[in-house]
């Protein structure tokens, strides 16, 4: 009845945090007239990463979901059958959970693994016990090709925004600017890298700088995976992965840089 209805809608604005899917939720109500799910017009904002809609009955049940078909989150498939070919050299599928293989194609087979290099040397730089609250410099020695963090001789910011451009924005100098900060050279941070590896039993992984631009980065999907399980595990290290945009202001320069995720799934 007209009872029911408020004359003026509710806002409701939900805060995203799941680290997975957190850019396809809706919110929907459920309809107790044919017993389904209904999606209701949601506006997600990826910087204040938050998702709302407004509703105007007075008894609902509302949910933040992933999708109409099973509004608690996507289904767990294990069988890719369906997918087809997957477009890519090699390729593994791992439950998080059992372990269990799910699917691989030349999942062993050795190949570059260029710019996921990073993860690698955040995880070593996080095993180091690296202080993200640091000032760090930045110097000219620094500079790489490919994608990079815009900033010049002497400027200044925290370790932690080098970190955030390292893993989201995957600045190469983002890459030796931190471990420069961090006190190393490039030779004594590689050896840590492989020493990493070693312990962690990737007996086909071999890496030969810390950004990824060098062909002698190596691993395989299977122990790329396994790496990944490590690696995230470290609950600050999932989080910086998974945001998807960051900006910062230098210190003593004020210059103003911003980047997205070069996940396009996070986007």
């Amino acid at each position: 009845g007209e009872s029911d209805w408020l004359e003026t809608p509710l806002q409701f604005k939900y805060q995203l945090k799941g680290k997975k899917y957190t850019y396809d939720r809706s919110i929907y109500y459920y309809d107790t007239v044919s017993n389904t799910w209904q999606e209701l017009a949601s506006v997600v904002s990826k910087p204040d990463r938050t998702v709302s809609t407004e509703w105007g009955a007075l008894h609902s049940i509302i949910i933040v979901a992933a999708d109409t078909t099973d509004p608690f989150g996507p289904t767990k498939t294990t069988d890719f059958a369906a997918f087809g070919a997957v477009n890519a050299a090699s390729a593994i599928v791992i439950d998080e959970t059992t372990g269990d293989i799910l699917y691989s194609d030349q999942s062993d087979d050795q190949r570059s693994i260029a710019s996921m290099t990073k993860l690698m040397t955040a995880y070593v730089l996080f095993d180091q016990g690296i202080d993200l609250d640091a000032i760090a410099t930045y110097h000219d020695s620094y500079d790489q090709i490919g994608g990079s963090l815009h900033v010049s001789e002497g400027e200044t910011m925290t370790m932690s925004d080098l970190m955030y451009a390292m893993v989201i924005g995957s600045a190469n100098n983002a890459a030796y600017a931190l471990v420069g900060n961090a006190g190393y050279s490039k030779a004594e941070f590689i050896t840590l890298m492989n020493d990493a590896a070693v312990e962690l039993g990737l007996e086909n992984t071999v890496f030969a700088d810390p950004s990824g631009l060098a062909v002698g980065n190596v691993s395989t999907a299977h122990e790329y995976a396994k790496l990944m399980q490590v690696v995230l595990q470290n609950d600050t290290l999932a989080d910086i992965s998974a945001t998807p945009y960051y900006a910062f202001t230098t210190i003593n320069y004020g210059n103003f840089h911003d980047f997205n995720n070069t996940n396009s799934l996070l986007l």
